[in-house]
């Protein structure tokens, strides 16, 4: 279950830890949260960041995890965006990462499923080291050769696919999840655990190139609990990387929310 909320002042960021409390005591399943910071900007900004402050380890204590969404970082280099762009932009970012992630277990209509399913447990296993949560996301079109039996553009069949450029789309679009704009910048090398999905045609969804993948994002973070899946969507033209690193020990950001915090106090 997630309960979402914006830490910069509403009645959800002060309703949130209470109801988080509640719902515990009624279920006995994991209820995270998804806050999302303020933005940097705006008359009110200073009080807005103080309270965010105020109210971070609040909803992280209530709740099993916090993933975190900070509309500073979405919003820079908005200025030629209308306010209705802006906030569209950044609703779509988050919902697709989120709603991405969650559905990452799930079968698709033509009843193919992973070799390597990201299932329920996956998800809790990740996220059980409670605390600060960001979520990374990338795709990258690829071309998908077809090719006509008589030559006359009937009954097209997929030809096979190189390997090399397999590995390297792969490859390309785990390290643009990982290393681009995660929903929070964070020290990557002081998260605990990580999830990293996979996901496009079936075809090239290489286990080697995925595996791979996987050795480098540990690397990358220094976390020895990074588990994974892969995605089969036969009817998209792209790979895409769905990251989820959990456990953050060090987020420059939250620390300036705080320092906010005991300043106004």
């Amino acid at each position: 279950m997630i309960l979402s909320a914006g830490l910069a002042g509403a009645s959800g960021a002060t309703l949130l830890p209470q109801l988080a409390d509640k719902l515990q005591e009624v279920y006995e399943i994991p209820i995270y949260s998804l806050g999302v910071l303020p933005a940097a900007t705006g008359e009110d900004s200073r009080r807005q960041q103080a309270y965010a402050g105020e109210t971070l380890d609040a909803v992280v204590a209530a709740t099993d995890s916090l993933v975190v969404f900070d509309n500073a970082l979405w919003t820079k280099g908005s200025e030629d965006e209308t306010d209705s762009d802006v906030h569209t932009r950044l609703n779509e970012t988050l919902a697709t990462r989120v709603v991405r992630l969650f559905k990452s277990g799930e079968t698709g209509a033509d009843r193919r499923v992973a070799e390597s399913v990201v299932d329920a447990s996956e998800l809790i296993n990740t996220f059980e080291t409670g605390g600060i949560a960001t979520l990374g996301y990338a795709t990258q079109a690829i071309d998908r050769p077809t090719s006509s039996r008589f030559g006359l553009g009937l009954f097209m069949q997929e030809q096979a696919v190189d390997e090399t450029s397999i590995i390297k789309a792969i490859e390309t679009t785990v390290r643009r999840a990982v290393r681009g704009k995660l929903t929070v910048d964070v020290d990557r090398s002081s998260v605990q655990r990580g999830l990293l999905v996979t996901g496009g045609p079936p075809e090239w969804l290489n286990r080697r190139a995925i595996a791979d993948a996987r050795s480098w994002l540990a690397q990358e973070t220094g976390s020895v609990e990074i588990r994974g899946g892969d995605m089969p969507t036969p009817e998209v033209d792209e790979i895409v990387a769905i990251v989820l690193l959990t456990g953050v020990g060090n987020c420059e950001r939250i620390e300036e929310l705080r320092a906010a915090a005991r300043n106004e106090g």
